[in-house]
């Protein structure tokens, strides 16, 4: 890996909220540039501790670090995709997304659907774009 790239003060982001099993919120929020080189996570419902809302600003700061070091958005959303644990299960909220096995691994297919243009991970192919 190279150097961090240092970012500037000011971006803009894109915020993504979802539900996953009717049990998590979650809120992805990622630069609204190609590629993304920083990634935050909110977790909420209910038994979310302090120590699981920790666990996920450390996995985003890990996941932003390793952006900001030349690790590709297909290398990141690779580690994340395919985690599984509880909750799992439909997504409400998201377009394209609509079920994961884990919260981690909604971030990961997030990642690669959006940014890495992993069609095949999306559960609903986008609408053509107009001319």
């Amino acid at each position: 890996m190279r150097g961090r790239q240092h970012l500037p003060a000011r971006r803009k982001q894109i915020t993504q909220k979802v539900g996953i099993a009717g049990q998590r919120r979650l809120y992805v929020s990622v630069e609204d540039a190609a590629p993304p080189h920083e990634l935050f996570l909110r977790i909420h419902g209910p038994n979310v501790s302090d120590e699981i809302t920790a666990l996920y600003d450390t996995i985003a700061r890990i996941a932003s670090l390793a952006l900001q070091c030349g690790a590709t958005v297909e290398e990141v959303g690779e580690m994340l995709h395919q985690s599984r644990f509880l909750p799992s299960g439909p997504v409400e909220g998201d377009e394209r997304i609509k079920y994961c096995d884990s919260v981690v691994d909604y971030v990961g297919r997030y990642l690669l659907v959006y940014f890495g243009g992993r069609e095949d991970l999306a559960h609903v192919t986008p609408p053509p774009q107009s001319a």
